[in-house]
């Protein structure tokens, strides 16, 4: 079973449908991740902050990450992404993409969408 289709809209209807009429229109916005400069990220050893985001970040969109990870789709992503910080039950958990997603992540300097903040690329 593809349990991405349970963390993320379906693309074949409108996103307003997956919320079951609770709201007139629906937007979805992706944080997108943040790239840094391969000669600062030795020097930012955390997420970066909101001051180093607007300096010298840049945004890098689901689709390139999704491209560069082999995976087929933005729920894929979002699978990895909510595995990766633990935010679904673990029989929704895709181990194997948050992995790839991890590995990834560490071996290029980006980092993960902001998690319960709105992203100073977004502002």
């Amino acid at each position: 079973m593809q349990y991405e289709r349970f963390v993320y809209p379906n693309y074949d209807e409108a996103i307003a449908n997956y919320f079951d009429g609770a709201f007139e229109a629906v937007y979805i916005l992706l944080h997108p991740f943040v790239g840094i400069p391969d000669e600062l990220a030795p020097l930012i050893e955390r997420y970066p902050d909101d001051e180093q985001i607007v300096t010298v970040g840049s945004k890098c969109s689901w689709a390139v990450i999704g491209e560069r990870l082999g995976f087929s789709s933005y729920p894929k992503l979002n699978q990895a992404l909510l595995t990766s910080n633990r935010a679904i039950v673990e029989e929704l958990c895709d181990f194997e993409a948050s992995a790839s997603l991890t590995s990834f992540l560490e071996a290029n300097p980006i980092w993960m969408p902001a998690n319960g903040c709105f992203d100073p690329l977004l502002r």
